[in-house]
């Protein structure tokens, strides 16, 4: 078909050096989310070794296979809404052999899972709906994981706005965001996460993608959780 992106004819995705299987239940890791997993290796060297990690909306998992290869003694758990998109996760899972470090769940968001984290990833849909009907990219890559609602943050803004019943005291959030919503998502952080600070981070073209949301537990000083 004319226009099909190349990953969907081969199948295969390269992501922060790893190759990964895709298929059109997933989207097509993009360079600029490998930002997201440069920043989680970051982030853990404040954490002692049981770390653990949970990965919102994982699709393909490429950003937890890529944590599992970097991070071997980390914890994470991947969650999709989308049972196919696990199915494609857990392939790859497989060709990393990193079974025994990921564990997928099919849940919308974090909602069914009870553990606490240190450090929570999330790339979920952040185009707005008007916006995303007139791209190219819904003719192939699924709707699911793309549209963000009528602002593009609705599935961001539900996240983070019960995200605090699943951190460690000491905590970080890293989000890939619309290069239009920083200041937005700026306020959603003040309003919602008063107590941490939020960094926003640019991508290669110089426009702001990840944003880092760091909670500190003040009570405990330099103390490592």
């Amino acid at each position: 078909m004319s226009g099909e992106p190349l990953a969907y004819i081969t199948g295969i995705q390269s992501f922060f050096g790893l190759e990964f299987i895709v298929s059109p239940h997933v989207l097509i890791p993009r360079p600029e989310t490998e930002i997201l997993v440069e920043q989680a290796i970051q982030a853990a060297s404040l954490f002692q070794r049981h770390l653990t990690i949970a990965d919102v909306g994982t699709g393909s998992g490429c950003i937890s296979i890529s944590l599992a290869k970097s991070l071997s003694s980390a914890r994470i758990i991947a969650t999709d809404v989308s049972f196919y998109s696990l199915q494609v996760a857990q392939k790859n899972i497989r060709h990393h052999q990193v079974e025994n470090n990921i564990r997928l769940v099919q849940t919308n968001l974090l909602n069914s899972i009870q553990e606490k984290f240190h450090i929570i990833l999330a790339n979920l849909p952040y185009i707005p709906t008007k916006k995303l009907n007139k791209l190219a990219v819904l003719n192939y890559e699924p709707r699911l994981a793309l549209d963000g609602g009528k602002d593009g943050l609705l599935f961001i803004k539900q996240l983070i706005q019960g995200i605090h019943r699943k951190l460690h005291a000491k905590s970080v959030i890293i989000l890939e965001i619309e290069h239009t919503q920083a200041s937005e998502f700026i306020n959603i952080c003040k309003q919602l996460l008063p107590s941490a600070s939020c960094t926003i981070i640019n991508d290669l073209a110089g426009l702001p993608r990840t944003a880092v949301i760091k909670q500190m537990d003040k009570n405990n000083g330099n103390k490592r959780n």
